[in-house]
């Protein structure tokens, strides 16, 4: 281990200057005075573990210990900043190395642009490289076409990658993953159909890249027509291809030709995961195949998968109310809370089939709060005042002038006339309805009136 390193990783994240400053011991700062590179070692090593502002204040007690402080130092800590995101962090002591007459080369630039979140950040480190007679290299631009990738700015890395006088198949790679983040399938596809005649083949990771276009572009055709030619070029398919090509098909309503890849996938030695099974099961649902949506959903839990709550969704929208109901019931045992969503498709599948006080239950025995006081009048209108107005329409004009300036007046009245089925239907209207200005209270008057209506819930 490198001297100091040890006592300085049991310090942690969140150490203080001086803290740090009374761990590198006297007799450690003299074995970096006679051998800088075992302080680089202390720096790599802080970096590994992600302690990047400890690196940097290691580097200030170096300088207050007038130890030589060299290029690779600052790189080292540049690459801690990188490895733990610190961008801004990153570009400081970049920024800094002209003031301690270190000279910044390629290595350091390219580890302040990797560590940018930020393209526009990116790329000026980027273009500052040639001011400081340093050229960019591979490397520097893959970089930067990585930040712009992050940030949805396709053209910006289609550019980069035209400024290069040299670049290989990960520059290639990240100018179509840049394509597939803004959905852009046709220069995606262009650019991996000119690599072969720049003596650059594309690999499963180009491949992956340019099926992903085609699926956020909604053409599924086109993704499985890459799958084809994978094939035919000898590229080995693998999980996360026919993932994005079952997505691609699950987007477009193709469900037939989805669970067709799913069923291929074995025969390349390939078993789906988490990721292949909720997009069959989204599919399903797409085509209305319940049953299939819930046998996929079942050979996940056979096969010790994780299910997360969009395929308990998908799978809810099934005609039978029970099924649906028991999916809710089993989420809490996947260790899946109950959303709003799910809740909502379980207490739907209630009220198509007709049991309204399951729903009150549900939405009783819920946790989740829904931000919706006084909404129960849509309710009534839709299950009692229509059948007014059809017997007085002359008289609707004052009736609803007399309503509006009487609302929390007479609303008990209105809900009295409401048999229990109604009453909790108007329940599940108030719970999912946007505030309409019943009245304040209104979830209270209505609990009330359910709870004195002689019929058990």
């Amino acid at each position: 281990t490198a001297p100091g390193l040890r006592r300085l990783l049991e310090l942690g994240p969140g150490a203080s200057g001086e803290q740090v400053s009374r761990e590198v011991a006297p007799e450690v700062i003299l074995q970096w005075r006679a051998a800088p590179k075992l302080a680089t070692l202390v720096l790599s090593g802080l970096g590994k573990n992600q302690l990047s502002d400890m690196a940097g204040q290691v580097l200030e007690v170096m300088r207050d210990g007038r130890v030589e402080v060299n290029v690779y130092h600052y790189n080292a800590v540049m690459s801690a900043c990188e490895k733990g995101g610190r961008w801004q962090q990153a570009l400081g002591v970049l920024a800094s190395m002209p003031q301690r007459s270190v000279a910044a080369d390629r290595v350091s630039f390219n580890a302040a642009i990797s560590a940018c979140e930020r393209w526009q950040r990116a790329l000026g480190a980027l273009f500052a490289m040639p001011g400081n007679v340093v050229e960019p290299d591979v490397i520097s631009y893959n970089a930067a076409m990585s930040a712009c990738v992050k940030a949805g700015q396709w053209q910006l890395a289609l550019g980069l990658l035209s400024l290069m006088p040299l670049f290989d198949r990960i520059s290639c790679s990240i100018a179509i993953s840049a394509c597939a983040s803004a959905a852009q399938w046709k220069p995606a596809l262009e650019l991996l159909k000119n690599m072969p005649e720049l003596r650059i083949f594309p690999n499963v990771i180009s491949y992956s890249a340019a099926i992903t276009s085609c699926e956020k572009g909604g053409q599924w055709q086109v993704a499985l027509g890459q799958l084809d030619f994978m094939t035919a070029r000898n590229v080995a398919a693998d999980r996360i291809n026919y993932n994005a090509a079952i997505s691609s098909c699950e987007r477009c309503g193709q469900w037939q030709v989805a669970l067709g890849l799913l069923s291929k996938m074995p025969q390349s030695r390939l078993l789906p995961n988490e990721v292949s099974f909720s997009a069959a099961i989204s599919a399903t649902n797409r085509g209305q195949q319940w049953p299939l949506a819930l046998h996929f959903l079942r050979t996940m839990t056979r096969r010790a998968l994780v299910a997360n709550s969009i395929s308990y969704l998908a799978a809810m929208p099934t005609p039978e109310w029970r099924v649906s109901l028991a999916l809710l019931q089993e989420m809490p045992l996947a260790r899946l809370s109950h959303d709003p969503i799910c809740l909502q498709a379980a207490v739907l599948a209630c009220e198509r089939g007709q049991h309204w006080q399951r729903s009150l239950n549900l939405l009783a025995g819920d946790d989740l709060s829904f931000d919706c006081p006084s909404t129960v009048a849509e309710a009534l209108h839709n299950d009692n005042n229509n059948k007014h107005n059809n017997n007085h329409n002359n008289n609707n004009n004052n009736t609803d002038n007399n309503n509006s300036n009487n609302n929390n007046n007479n609303d008990d009245d209105t809900m009295s006339s409401l048999s229990v089925e109604q009453l909790v239907h108007a329940a599940w209207k108030l719970a999912r309805s946007p505030d309409v200005g019943w009245g304040l209270g209104a979830h209270e008057r209505l609990a009330r009136r359910i709870a004195a209506a002689a019929m058990p819930l």
